[in-house]
């Protein structure tokens, strides 16, 4: 049986900012991606080495807000940006290992 490793960046506290960048404190924007982005790729590392003995699909969750820039949701959008760099970026390092396959997963709001 393959295994699954899903994290839902932003889960957990359900980070989603509305403002404009230009009022957004950088602390706030730290720490939409320390949740949203930062939380996901440290789970990510974490199951790399189980998945290269075991194989399976990391899912890393985005966001709609990927597909085009919308105002008021900057900081949020770009760190759903970020995670798919670079879970398309890790496809590549992972491509060796045809046990391991990250895949980002962007939920439509239409």
């Amino acid at each position: 049986m393959r295994d699954l490793a899903q994290r839902r960046a932003g889960q957990q506290r359900g980070i989603g900012l509305f403002s404009a960048s230009e009022a957004t404190p950088l602390a706030t924007v730290r720490e939409v991606f320390e949740t949203n982005t930062f939380g996901m790729m440290a789970v990510t590392q974490a199951v790399i080495p189980l998945m290269r003995e075991s194989g399976g699909t990391i899912v890393n969750v985005t966001s709609s807000a990927t597909f085009a820039g919308m105002p008021l949701v900057v900081a949020y959008a770009a760190s759903k940006w970020a995670i798919e760099g670079f879970t398309e970026s890790l496809a590549f390092e992972l491509q060796a290992l045809a046990k391991a396959r990250p895949v980002p997963l962007t939920p439509n709001l239409w």
